[in-house]
């Protein structure tokens, strides 16, 4: 027999949360057909404790299917609530939040604290505009073609010394 006293209630509410929802549809079908509980107590062939422990293990049964259910049916729908009305905050990458914990002298203070120094540098990161601004000025200007031909001769020894190691 199991001592109840000693099963802590961690390990026991997964259990609770599947069999009592399976009680709640087993009672909402014997009030719907009145006297089936009644009658599966009255079968012979079976010992009080084996059928109170198949109306256990059906009630778990009909509660673990109904949990896994809803949680299927309302993730599905959360899924599309989320798609279609989102966050407007997560939209956005984090380094373009003008307003961001890292950036933070009490955030930075209490996660060092908590991960004993292990603090990363504090870096004022560029947004993505600047780097279009780089892009186009780099796209419109034109190289120095004494400094090309400087660079070229440079990689092609660099490219013969690697493939006669190689060889």
């Amino acid at each position: 027999m199991v001592d109840f006293d000693k099963v802590p209630l961690a390990k026991a509410f997964p259990f609770l949360a599947s069999v009592l929802p399976g009680f709640s549809l087993l009672y909402l079908f014997e009030a719907a057909n009145p006297g089936t509980i009644r009658w599966y107590f009255s079968v012979n062939f079976l010992g009080y404790r084996t059928e109170v422990s198949l109306l256990l293990f059906v009630s778990f049964l009909l509660g673990y299917s109904l949990n896994k259910f809803l949680a299927a049916f309302y993730g599905a729908i959360g899924g599309v609530w989320g798609a279609t009305r989102g966050i407007p905050m997560f939209d956005r990458h984090p380094y373009e939040l003008t307003v961001a914990p890292w950036r933070d002298k009490k955030w930075r203070a209490a996660y060092s604290r908590r991960f004993a120094g292990d603090l990363p540098q504090d870096l004022t990161m560029t947004l993505e505009p600047f780097w279009d601004k780089i892009a186009q000025e780099a796209s419109s200007t034109q190289p120095d073609s004494a400094i090309l031909a400087e660079l070229s001769s440079q990689a092609e020894k660099a490219l013969k010394v690697a493939l006669v190691s190689r060889l």
